[in-house]
């Protein structure tokens, strides 16, 4: 039985449908609550295994610089994410 949507992430391509539900998610609280579109900075996904955040550092140092942040690793993309919605 899988305890959680995305874990344990293997790939950049999990990775980023665990990125994009995050931003669906997020977009359809604000415009729920706020009734407003608001811009998405940064989204953070914590791994739930070790394993599974060794697999991730991996991944990440792929896609970016990665630094140190209070709550984890942070990356600077060396692209950007490709839009999740038509209408933002």
């Amino acid at each position: 039985m899988k305890l959680y949507r995305f874990s344990p992430i293997q790939s950049k391509e999990e990775l980023m449908e665990a990125v994009k539900y995050v931003a669906v998610q997020i977009a359809e609280l604000c415009n729920k609550i706020i009734g407003e579109k608001l811009p998405i900075g940064y989204i953070t996904i914590f791994s739930h295994h070790r394993d599974e955040y060794e697999k991730l550092i991996k991944i990440l140092h792929d896609m970016g610089e990665t630094s140190a942040a209070n709550n984890g690793v942070r990356v600077a993309l060396k692209s950007c994410i490709p839009p999740v919605f038509d209408w933002w």
